[in-house]
């Protein structure tokens, strides 16, 4: 991962999957998400989209508890909130970011940063109650700043991350260009639904956005 954006972008649309009673966020209809050119993104289609957005800064020096070997993270604790729950890796497909069936478990968007990677978004997606069973991230919307969560490797590696702040965004403002950020420090980038439900169409109305920090 090389966590710059390079000259010539990838514009890249992303949705996610459903994480309520079989709710849908929404389809990305204007919004691009910018890619490294050189980013393993297959799986997801490019579209005709505006000029691709300038390049941020380059990130700040990855602080010095960063440094380990890149790992596939197969486990999330959040101790705050209770949660613990296994992550498997989900991509994408018709511009829909998959979630696992089994609410219990998060998704990790395959084509994005891992632990130690030092530049990336690391984007974990799941349901916040499924087919009447709660969901892996319902507290989300709990989580404060400064609560810490730790992403776990199969082989035990583990990497700490420190809540930054939680948004509760509509359905239809979600910034999809911030969440699927390459150029910027690693992060941990938590996603679920949140909001009022609606019971006549079993869809919640907002999503909740944990931003974490590397440390």
């Amino acid at each position: 991962m090389s966590g710059r954006l390079a000259g010539g972008v990838v514009l890249l649309a992303v949705a996610l999957a459903g994480c309520g009673q079989q709710d849908p966020l929404p389809q990305w209809d204007g919004d691009v998400t910018p890619v490294p050119s050189g980013a393993t993104a297959a799986a997801a289609p490019t579209i005709a989209a505006p000029p691709a957005p300038q390049p941020s800064e380059p990130p700040p020096t990855t602080p010095t508890a960063v440094g380990g070997e890149a790992f596939l993270p197969t486990r999330l604790t959040l101790d705050a909130i209770d949660v613990d729950a296994p992550v498997i890796e989900v991509g994408v497909e018709d511009r829909v970011l998959g979630v696992p069936d089994d609410p219990a478990e998060l998704g990790r968007w395959s084509d994005g940063a891992r632990p130690d990677d030092r530049t990336g978004s690391i984007v974990l997606t799941g349901h916040v109650d499924y087919q009447g069973l709660p969901g892996a991230l319902r507290p989300l919307d709990t989580l404060q700043p400064g609560e810490e969560a730790v992403l776990t490797g199969a082989g035990g590696q583990q990497a700490r991350y420190v809540t930054e702040r939680v948004d509760v965004f509509r359905k239809t403002a979600l910034p999809y260009e911030d969440i699927f950020l390459y150029d910027v420090p690693e992060r941990l980038v938590l996603i679920t639904c949140g909001g009022t439900f609606d019971r006549s169409t079993g869809h919640y109305d907002s999503n909740v956005v944990a931003y974490l920090r590397r440390i």
